[in-house]
Parts: C-alpha cells; sequence; structure tokens
C-alpha cells in the first residue's frame, strides 16, 4: 500500500480543528502495553481506533502509537 500522505505541523493540526476541517468523534485505545525500562522511565504502546470527518470524509482510522513517560515529582509526564 502506498501512502500519499501530507506532513502537518502541530500548528496547521491544530488549525484544521478549530476550523472545523476535522472533527474526532471517538477516539478508543486498545492493545495498551505499558513496559518498565531499566532507566527507571515506562514504555506504553497501544493502537488508536479514532472515528472523525477528516476534510469532508467520515470514516474511522486505526493508528498505532508509542510512548515514553518518565517520573517527576510523583508525577508521570510524557517525554517522547
Amino acid at each position: 500500500m502506498v501512502c500519499a500522505c501530507e506532513t502537518q505541523t502541530k500548528r496547521e493540526w491544530l488549525e484544521e480543528v478549530a476550523s472545523g476541517s476535522m472533527k474526532y468523534h471517538k477516539i478508543e485505545k486498545r492493545d495498551v502495553v505499558v513496559t518498565s525500562n531499566s532507566d527507571g522511565s515506562a514504555s506504553v504502546s497501544f493502537t488508536s481506533v479514532i472515528t472523525a470527518t477528516i476534510w469532508g470524509s467520515y470514516g474511522t482510522w486505526t493508528l498505532s502509537g508509542t510512548m515514553r513517560l518518565v517520573k517527576r515529582s510523583g508525577r508521570w509526564i510524557r517525554v517522547e
């Protein structure tokens, strides 16, 4: 499968959401796996199932993601 994807900056994405061109109706997290790392951080991997209307097209998209978190002042903070 070839992706004719376009990269957006964070600012561009926020502008699209604010203008209503991109509307997110539902986001579900699935297959969440948390792993403790030897440096005291944690890694979280997950699948997001997103139902949205993007530039007039309604649909459901499945995306994979990962995050790295560290604990600071008793709170977990995303660092990647």
